[in-house]
């Protein structure tokens, strides 16, 4: 599918401000802090992009533009050509049909608002963008495609778009991906030499310490690791569990409680202790820890509340004979009549 194939109807208001944009370069070189505004406006979404394009685009096809008087075009040109990162645009026909300001007050426009329009489309879908979450923190991040992610706490993402796809390496965390649909850029994350390519389609990646587990919500990925010569493909309910030293193991999953954490609700069924105690660990600034070996061979079964690890120790004590040492940084966890840990 094409980006023109899939273009977003575009809003009045938003062709509005970019009218607005295009008439004040036309008019008048921008100072410092207008060029940061406009960068900024440009970077705020992928249809205000669309909708300069698109009014540049028709501010060239008109054939009634007057030429510009004196050097201050090709001044403006010359400086915004000096600039990194800069390409010619081709001319293309609009794709819809924008009124035209008056002529006196687009003189100026047409070359002007190509280049710097070049500049801020580059900008846009080729750099990179990183997001993090502190401990206890969930973001919903709206990226420039139109996908969404929902990054859960203590979560790192890093995110870089091109022409040919739209790459996502999450190095720490888990998120929950809500593609966009393009053909033309498959949608792939990275995590810790896996990878996991998409179309259009929703799925969760969850990092930890025992390995990289990819639950399908919606629709159909391709999963890879590095050692692999084929992908493995996953349709809505397929989970796959990556690890340095095991095979890779996929079975079906229940996705509401694969992506019950988006409502910090973590749900466990038959789960060794150590993954339980990490999962807590994301959440809460005072950490469990386990203080005696014997303890990682339990495995915990129920619905807890992420934000409430008293639960937790109410559930232990009540169902293991549990000593535990609770101070203001840790919960230590040790079986009674054991020696901890060293």
């Amino acid at each position: 599918m094409s980006r023109d194939s899939s273009r977003r109807e575009l809003s009045a208001g938003i062709l509005e401000e970019a009218s607005s944009w295009v008439i004040e370069l036309s008019e008048a070189d921008l100072d410092a802090q207008q060029r940061g505004q406009l960068d900024r406006w440009l970077r705020r979404s992928p249809e205000h992009v669309q909708a300069f394009l698109e009014i540049s685009a028709a501010w060239e096809e008109s054939s009634r533009l007057e030429a510009p008087r004196g050097g201050e075009l090709d001044a403006l040109i010359a400086r915004v050509i000096a600039e990194n990162n800069v390409v010619p645009l081709a001319t293309s026909k609009p794709t819809t049909s924008v009124r035209r300001e008056p002529r006196s007050r687009v003189r100026r426009l047409a070359i002007a608002a190509s280049v710097v329009l070049a500049v801020g489309t580059l900008a846009w879908w080729a750099r990179p963008e990183s997001y993090s979450t502190r401990i206890g923190e969930q973001r919903s991040i709206a990226l420039a495609d139109g996908s969404v992610v929902q990054l859960n706490s203590q979560s790192q993402l890093r995110v870089r778009f091109s022409k040919n796809q739209r790459l996502v390496e999450l190095s720490r965390g888990q998120a929950l991906f809500e593609v966009f649909k393009d053909a033309s850029r498959p949608f792939i994350v990275v995590s810790d030499g896996a990878s996991v390519k998409a179309v259009g389609t929703q799925f969760d990646v969850n990092h930890h310490k025992q390995g990289i587990v990819v639950t399908v919500v919606e629709g159909r990925v391709a999963v890879t690791q590095p050692s692999a010569a084929q992908p493995m493909y996953l349709v809505a309910g397929d989970k796959v569990t990556l690890g340095s030293n095991v095979a890779p193991r996929t079975e079906r999953a229940n996705v509401d409680n694969a992506v019950a954490w988006t409502h910090r609700r973590l749900i466990f069924d038959d789960t060794p202790l150590t993954e339980v105690i990490e999962e807590f660990n994301r959440y809460n600034v005072r950490r469990f820890v386990i203080n005696d070996a014997s303890l990682e061979g339990f495995h915990i079964r129920g619905t807890f509340d992420a934000n409430k690890p008293e639960r937790l120790v109410t559930f232990l004590s009540q169902r293991f004979d549990l000593s535990v040492v609770e101070t203001q940084e840790e919960i230590r966890l040790t079986l009674k009549n054991s020696s901890p840990s060293q």
